[in-house]
């Protein structure tokens, strides 16, 4: 039927459905592509690394906003995160970066001297950043069954119940909960 996708073609099979969800992060602005939308998305990446036995451990977690890093305390250790590093999706680590996060988490947890982050493992990941920095959240006008979840830059995690729940309204027919007007995925077509 016209206007609508039956199927996802992945690397070896086909996957068929009646509702279609782009939430593929920083690779939607590509898979769009195949469906005739255009989903400008940068890459920011970020890094983080988890200290197994802190010689210190915060009771709530804490955002040293000035230093763009998290601090978050959890059952395996203590997680520090920070940066965002605008660009295309690649594996590289910059060392300067995390650097940075270890500096700024000292100053403000003098306890955590760098020698406890130093040769840690370190985790990077690609926030997917819309030019304005809202998400695209909506139906598609052109494919009535698809829908777009993505661009949720650093809030990934905050949002997802949210969006989670205006993707479901959208996906049964019911109206929003809340105005999607700024997130309509066809913003900059």
């Amino acid at each position: 039927q016209e206007g609508l996708v039956r199927s996802v073609r992945l690397t070896d099979h086909e996957v068929e459905g009646d509702q279609l969800v782009l939430a593929a992060g920083v690779w939607s602005s590509d898979v769009s592509k195949s469906l005739g939308l255009k989903l400008p998305m940068m890459a920011g990446k970020g890094y983080s690394m988890n200290i197994a036995d802190p010689p210190v451990m915060p009771k709530v977690c804490s955002l040293l906003v000035d230093a763009r890093v998290a601090v978050t305390p959890m059952q395996s250790g203590l997680r520090v995160a920070g940066t965002m590093e605008i660009g295309t999706p690649d594996s590289k680590i910059n060392l300067d970066r995390v650097s940075g996060i270890i500096q700024s988490v000292q100053r403000f947890y003098p306890q955590l001297v760098p020698s406890c982050m130093e040769g840690l493992p370190v985790w990077h990941g690609h926030r997917p950043c819309s030019p304005d920095g809202m998400p695209f959240l909506g139906r598609l006008k052109h494919l009535k069954n698809v829908t777009v979840a993505t661009g949720h830059s650093m809030m990934g995690l905050s949002l997802g119940p949210i969006s989670g729940k205006l993707v479901s309204e959208i996906l049964i027919g019911q109206s929003s909960s809340i105005p999607l007007e700024l997130m309509d995925p066809h913003r900059y077509a």
